[in-house]
């Protein structure tokens, strides 16, 4: 067991760094292309569109595989599950497209055009992200299964072609955040409809609505879960913070979630390993050895923005991002215990305390959106910086409470 556990975690290091190398290398290059001006009106409207890629999701990958992983020998059992969860994909997509089209039809007549140009992107956004649960749903079904290096490799082919797409898209045609979405959904597109063959099911609508009463607890939790590490960008967008400011927010908070997907691997196999540990010792041990860890990386991150920041930034983005250095110790903070949340997270989920876990996120993100505003207004962007991290503070204390009650199974 242990064997194939260090063999699926080293699948999925392979394939989350090949892509956080991707990524990072073009936002890098979007950094640049876009310039101050652009780059935070692309950054809000990628956060603002994976908010609601959670609903486009609707909680159906971790469902997937859930039952895939008991389920893998009776596929009969878990393709009406598949196609179902497809079922969902493609309603919300065209509900969510439809609403933020009202939106980008109603801007078209404000004296801003910066509204418009939001809006259409936003609209653009979200069918890209409804892609991307398609891929996530298929993905579900290959680490079901077990099959992790494969879904480690599918998941890199996303990666490598729809970024080939996005350079594409903006040397031949134009350089802004809605072509960006353009180039990135054609490439899923493309990948997609070459590999239907392997993953194709005809989505099925009847028994869809009794499907909700179980999906809603990850949706909850995984919204909560998201708004809490991108929810500070898509207020300080709609609270008009000017475009250059935007920028250098968002450039520090791509280095936070660089870090974030670099921990994935290890986040993707944790509530299994945590789930065949037999005795509620060994889980804790685990628990422990694993948050020192993550805790220690956390705090060097910090230490090195706080010595190097300024010249990080610079190099990484260019000169026009240099201010940002000065802002990038405050926003990493949060880093530490967002680690230590992605820990705690799969050892209450395997105890079965994640509706608990859910809730505790529900009520960091309320006090986030409701301080935000006014500590903007008091310390700016450091203040926005400081709020999340006090979010993702009142979520670690609480995670750590429940990690100290003991359960009927321990």
């Amino acid at each position: 067991m242990r064997t194939g556990m260090i063999r699926s975690v080293g699948a999925q290091a392979t394939g989350a760094l090949f892509c956080a190398a991707i990524s990072f290398a073009l936002t890098l290059w979007l950094g640049r292309q876009l310039g101050t001006s652009a780059f935070g009106h692309y950054i809000w409207a990628l956060n603002l569109a994976t908010l609601a890629l959670v609903l486009q999701e609707g909680g159906w990958p971790a469902r997937l595989y859930q039952q895939w992983t008991l389920h893998g020998d009776h596929p009969e059992q878990n393709h009406p599950l598949m196609a179902r969860a497809l079922a969902h994909v493609l309603w919300v997509t065209v509900a969510l497209c439809a609403l933020s089209s009202l939106w980008a039809w109603q801007a078209r007549g404000q004296p801003s055009p910066q509204h418009g140009e939001q809006a259409t992107t936003l609209v653009m956004a979200i069918l890209c992200m409804g892609a991307v649960a398609i891929m996530n749903t298929v993905s579900a079904r290959l680490r079901g299964t077990g099959r992790f290096a494969r879904e480690a490799l599918w998941q890199s082919a996303a990666r490598i072609e729809s970024a080939l797409a996005v350079v594409a898209v903006l040397v031949l045609v134009a350089v802004s955040p809605f072509w960006v979405f353009v180039g990135w959904a054609a490439g899923l597109a493309l990948l997609l409809v070459w590999t239907a063959p392997r993953w194709w099911i005809r989505p099925q609508f009847k028994g869809l609505r009794s499907d909700y009463w179980q999906l809603w607890p990850f949706v909850l939790m995984a919204l909560a879960s998201l708004w809490l590490l991108k929810g500070d960008i898509v207020l300080l967008g709609w609270l008009q913070v000017p475009a250059e400011d935007l920028s250098l927010y968002a450039a520090c908070t791509r280095l936070t979630e660089a870090a974030l997907l670099m921990f994935a691997p290890i986040g993707n196999v944790l509530l299994r390993s945590f789930g065949q540990l037999p005795h509620e010792s060994a889980r804790r041990a685990l628990l422990h050895r694993l948050l020192w860890l993550v805790t220690g990386a956390g705090l060097l991150a910090c230490g090195f923005a706080l010595w190097q920041g300024p010249w990080l930034m610079q190099h990484l983005f260019g000169n026009v991002f240099e201010p940002a250095g000065a802002l990038l110790p405050w926003v990493l903070t949060l880093l530490p215990l967002a680690l230590g949340v992605g820990v705690m997270a799969p050892y209450l989920m395997a105890r079965q305390q994640e509706r608990p876990l859910a809730w505790l996120m529900v009520f960091a993100g309320a006090m986030l959106m409701a301080a935000a505003p006014w500590s903007i207004a008091q310390w700016g962007l450091q203040g926005m910086a400081f709020t999340i991290t006090l979010a993702q503070a009142i979520v670690w204390l609480g995670a750590m409470t429940l990690c100290q009650k003991k359960t009927s199974k321990g």
